[in-house]
């Protein structure tokens, strides 16, 4: 029965890489929207 829970929400091996190349993707995005962030700033206010 457990087995059947986590084959359902993750879809195995192939569901579970899948989310982690999304939450590594994710991730990556929100470093380069915080390097940007700080890029403006720093432009725009002169830190």
């Amino acid at each position: 029965m457990i087995a059947t829970q986590h084959q359902a929400a993750g879809g195995g091996i192939a569901g579970g890489r899948k989310n982690l190349q999304l939450l590594i993707q994710l991730r990556w995005i929100a470093v380069v929207g915080q390097i940007t962030t700080i890029a403006a700033v720093s432009l725009v206010f002169g830190y």
